[in-house]
């Protein structure tokens, strides 16, 4: 089934409902999927093909789903920019400033490190066997977290003091130390989540997320208005945060543990153990190589010219609301593909209908964004960031991302189907270049960097369309990619035109994005559907 039990009161018609009937894009978008793929019956007692029936309601689950993984993302990353802004205004010194977001930074980096893939494998696992799986997978992925988590607790202390002195900061140590212990519950954190991921629960796994995110934003703030002004305080900040992280650790066991009734003493056992590893590592290492690239990026830049380093960092801000896009489709597609794992041809549409749907936000979005870089660079940072180095970030860093969205959807998708190792090497293709050729290509100029940042991920892209074939995936070209290109291309040839015109920009910009709407609903509007629920 697609969704859980709960998930079928959810799917009562409203007056809505009854008022919208068969607007087709109101079915997809807004309503809640049905819980299983069954034959459907019209209000006149029709009955749809199977087939088609099927594929609408994939399309409904998916949009559905991933609008509401958006939400929470987007609420997310909303929280944190808040909770940046706020201990920004409580804290009169600059340095304690960068000396927090430092700690916070690193505490980051370390959190890379938990789970090793565990949660992923929970993931698979749940979502391909159903709840019967969580009394197998649940107990081992949180002991194996655990273990995991108690090592990188260990590490970051043990490397306290000398990252501190690395910073002249002596305090940052006692600071990295409390906070490690954010890593303990993080990781059990990922593993109830993962659950509800599984069970394709996607409405508990965002509020959970959303939950996390505002309690440690709380526990920042707290921290920041009991701390003393100077360094003494990041030990003060690092306990307020662990201790909120206690509490949503709590909040998130115990959901499981009432909804799912999932046994925490599981016994371990060597195959067991060794199953959910050799599935979860090949997705955790090629995490890791993914998430430490933009942050390399910065560094290597910033050593050439710490000015270019702040345009870099500008254009990722900007750049990381088309990540979200992407990250929403793969919090899906993991489970989505999962279920479908025992069928080829169900496995197929339903990876065409993944990045069909991603490619169709995507695209003029960062059309859009290569555009007008100018303009938005200077409406959020200001005329003074507005500089010819910082677009060419900012458009260097939204086409890397539109060719990483291939890379990780695609590497989730085969995920889906039992097959990982392709999330793992397209990672290492982007990965190799950034760590080895961007140091090199900065000394000649600092935006080379980022160009070496944006062909790693084409090949990176080029490289999964390889493994789709090899693996035994193969999408619908033309639907996947191809027409969604088509609303680009006119919303394209729009744009240049009014930036031709004196002062046509803004209509030619408003003219091209209702455009490239209006030309994916009619690619995306059914045409047998609507004949048959006329």
């Amino acid at each position: 089934m697609l969704t859980g039990a709960a998930d079928v009161k959810a799917a009562a018609p409203s007056a809505l409902t009854f008022v919208a009937g068969r607007a087709h894009w109101y079915n997809v978008v807004i309503r809640t999927p049905c819980p299983v793929f069954r034959r459907h019956r019209r209000p006149g007692g029709a009955v749809h093909g199977d087939r088609m029936n099927a594929t609408f309601l994939e399309k409904r689950y998916l949009l559905h789903s991933t609008a509401v993984s958006f939400g929470g993302l987007f609420i997310n990353q909303t929280l944190q920019t808040a909770g940046g802004v706020v201990m920004a205004r409580l804290i009169a010194s600059p340095a304690l400033f960068g000396q927090i977001n430092v700690m916070l930074q690193i505490l980051g980096m370390s959190g890379l490190f938990l789970n090793a893939g565990l949660n992923s494998a929970a993931t698979f696992f749940v979502a391909r066997h159903g709840a019967k799986a969580i009394r197998t997978v649940y107990g081992p992925a949180l002991a194996g977290s655990l273990a995991v988590g108690a090592l990188a607790v260990a590490a970051l202390s043990l490397f306290a003091a000398p990252i501190a002195a690395v910073y002249h900061v002596p305090a940052l140590s006692s600071g990295l130390i409390v906070g490690s212990f954010t890593l303990l519950t993080n990781s059990l954190i990922n593993v109830g989540i993962a659950v509800f991921s599984g069970m394709r629960r996607f409405a508990v796994q965002a509020y959970l997320m959303v939950t996390t995110t505002l309690m440690s934003v709380l526990g920042m703030v707290v921290g920041v208005l009991l701390a003393p002004q100077d360094p003494s305080g990041l030990a003060v900040i690092a306990g307020a945060m662990s201790a909120a992280n206690v509490v949503t650790c709590a909040v998130v066991l115990l959901a499981v543990h009432f909804i799912y009734r999932a046994p925490l003493l599981v016994p371990l056992t060597a195959h067991r153990m060794w199953r959910m590893l050799r599935y979860g590592a090949p997705i955790y290492a090629g995490n890791i190589a993914k998430a430490f690239q933009q942050s390399f990026l910065v560094i290597v830049t910033g050593a050439t010219s710490i000015v270019d380093a702040g345009y870099l960092s500008n254009a990722m801000k900007l750049a990381g609301y088309l990540n979200i896009i992407t990250w929403a489709f793969n919090i899906v597609a993991l489970p989505f593909l999962s279920e479908a794992a025992h069928s080829e041809g169900d496995a197929r549409r339903r990876a065409t209908l993944c990045f069909r749907y991603n490619n169709f936000i995507l695209l003029p979005l960062t059309l859009f964004i290569c555009i007008y870089p100018h303009a938005m660079i200077t409406a959020l940072f200001g005329s003074h960031y507005a500089t010819v180095p910082s677009v060419v970030y900012l458009r260097l860093m939204a086409v890397g991302v539109l060719f990483s969205s291939v890379s990780r959807l695609g590497g989730m998708l085969l995920a889906g189907v039992g097959r990982t190792r392709a999330n793992f090497w397209t990672m290492i293709v982007s990965g190799a270049l950034v760590f080895f050729v961007a140091p090199l290509a900065v000394r000649h100029a600092p935006t080379l960097g980022t160009l070496v940042f944006a062909v790693g991920w084409a090949l990176s892209a080029a490289s999964l369309f390889w493994f789709l074939l090899r693996d035994g995936l193969p999408l619908d070209w033309r639907r996947a990619f191809v027409e969604p290109l088509l609303p680009t291309a006119v919303m394209a040839i729009i744009l240049e035109t009014g930036a031709l015109v004196p002062h046509g920009s803004i209509p030619a910009a408003v003219l091209g994005l209702a455009t490239a709407a209006v030309g994916t609903w009619l690619l995306e509007r059914p045409r047998a559907e609507t004949a048959a629920t006329a």
